[in-house]
Order: structure tokens, then C-alpha cells, then sequence
């Protein structure tokens, strides 16, 4: 396994939060990066002393799990590079300029939404069912405007010049 290069989250309990960093580092040597599940946490006090504790035990490598863009302000004023965030056809509220601009490292996540949008004929609640529906005949014209698979359209849509992995 060391050939390959780890990635892990954790949500931070802001109790003792470098205790829990330095026991997931011993227990986990073969993860090179952290990602923070609650990014909320950049808000909190205590969030200087996680940041020390991530860059203590995984230098440059620790990043935040985002789920919404107003975290990206601070997270970069706090001297963030590594950003997980949500990222597909149907999610496009990232500002990737903004983000580009400081030179940070981003991964795209929920390409697929857990795999909703390659499915055919998925049973939803009839409230969501609708938008479904819709969001899958907009994907599928793409798709057959550009002669490509759902699936080639789906990462086409998640691989922007600014996302560096998904």
C-alpha cells in the first residue's frame, strides 16, 4: 500500500482537537493527507490550534471538506491549500477563480451523486423524482449534442482547468 497515496477524513471534536490529530497520525501512517470533515470549524476558536496540529503531523498536506463556498474566504485567509469540495454537472456554485487565484490544491467530490446520476429508472420520492428526471434529460441532450456518454458528460462537467483530481 505504499505505493499509493492515502487521503482520509475526520470530523475534529474541538475538546482535544491536537490530541485526536496526533493519535489518528500514529494510527494511521500510511495516510499522507488529512481532509477536515466539519470545515465549519474554521470558524471556531480553537481552529488555529487544529491547523497547527494538521501541518504539525501532515505539513502541507491537510485540507478542508467543504459543503458550501463561504467557507473558501477564510479557509484561504487562514492559510488553506487543500480543498475537497462538491463538484458536478449540477453543482456549480464554486467560485474557481477565487480559489485558483491562491494557488490551492482542490479535489472534486459527488461527480456522480453516489452514482444517482448513471442510473437509469431509480426510484425516488416523487418530490425529488421530478427534478431528477429533468436533470438527467438536460444531461443526456449534452450528451447526445456532444456524441458523448453520460458518464464522459458527467466528468466533463466536474473536470474544470481548476480542479486537480477527482
Amino acid at each position: 500500500l505504499s505505493c499509493f497515496d492515502i487521503t482520509s477524513k475526520i470530523s475534529i471534536d474541538l475538546q482535544n482537537p491536537i490530541q485526536q490529530i496526533e493519535k489518528f497520525f500514529i494510527k494511521n501512517p500510511l495516510v499522507k493527507k488529512l481532509l477536515i470533515h466539519n470545515a465549519d470549524l474554521i470558524f471556531e476558536n480553537k481552529s488555529e490550534d487544529v491547523i497547527f496540529a494538521c501541518s504539525n503531523y501532515f505539513k502541507s498536506m491537510f485540507g478542508l471538506s467543504m459543503y458550501s463556498p463561504e467557507y473558501t474566504k477564510i479557509a484561504l485567509e487562514k492559510g488553506i491549500k487543500n480543498f475537497q469540495i462538491p463538484c458536478n454537472i449540477l453543482d456549480q456554485r464554486w467560485d474557481f477563480f477565487q480559489i485558483k487565484e491562491s494557488d490551492v490544491y482542490v479535489e472534486a467530490r459527488s461527480v456522480f451523486l453516489q452514482g444517482i446520476l448513471l442510473k437509469n429508472n431509480i426510484k425516488l420520492p416523487s418530490l425529488i423524482s421530478t427534478d431528477y428526471l429533468k436533470a438527467i434529460n438536460k444531461i443526456d441532450n449534452i450528451s447526445r449534442k456532444n456524441n458523448l456518454s453520460r458518464l464522459e458528460t458527467l466528468i466533463s462537467g466536474a473536470s474544470k482547468k481548476y480542479i486537480n483530481s477527482l
